[in-house]
């Protein structure tokens, strides 16, 4: 199990936000343990596998874990973490161990070979957003992301932003787009990002 440095999941409001009805509304349709998801889950499992081939993986708001689940199943050693309780409760048994309920706002303890963030980020107040991506580019040198950059109506966005804005906040910390990597497979705006090999005088 991941463990962040900091520990008080317990009263975080974000508990209480992303509750059961929150998952059984997601989207307009049950986010859940159903042929959909893991589907879907699975193919990207099979892409990052594929194209990235990272050893170790963690997913940044991974709710049921799926897409943990997805890449131990093929022998890939991933992580996941989630402010959500009830999400990881609903992740499957033998996944569980590898799961932890903290925030990305919380540093972690642990390097990765990449990182993966789907629909997550846009959650954060952009009064965090240097936090957010401090942490995880700290953590590993390949961070893929997805921030759906249009959808304003869902309460729970308080930070929705062009991929543009990504590209930037994450430059700020050395970090730059994969420009000829195709992450088509994860949404048509998701960009994979690698620590820059430039220096500062260069």
């Amino acid at each position: 199990m991941i463990k962040s440095k900091h520990s008080n999941n317990g009263d975080r409001p974000e508990n209480a936000l992303y509750n059961s009805d929150y998952y059984e509304n997601y989207n307009g349709a049950s986010y859940g343990r159903n042929s959909q998801w893991l589907q879907f889950f699975g193919n990207i499992a099979d892409n990052i596998i594929d194209t990235i081939n990272p050893e170790t993986v963690l997913d940044v708001g991974c709710a049921y874990g799926l897409l943990v689940e997805a890449l131990r199943d093929r022998n890939c050693e991933a992580y996941g973490i989630d402010v959500s309780e009830h999400a990881l409760s609903n992740s499957r048994s033998d996944i569980r161990p590898f799961l932890n309920c903290s925030s990305i706002l919380e540093p972690l303890n642990k390097k990765f070979d990449l990182i993966v963030s789907i629909e997550v980020i846009e959650h954060i107040k952009e009064v965090d957003c240097d936090i957010l991506i401090g942490n995880m580019c700290d953590a590993a040198d390949k961070i893929l992301i997805s921030s759906i950059p249009d959808d304003f109506d869902d309460p729970t966005h308080f930070n929705v932003q062009p991929p543009t804005y990504w590209v930037k906040k994450f430059s700020e910390f050395g970090f730059e787009p994969v420009i000829n990597y195709d992450a088509g497979y994860l949404t048509p705006y998701a960009i994979l990002f690698r620590k820059s090999k430039k220096t500062l005088n260069s």
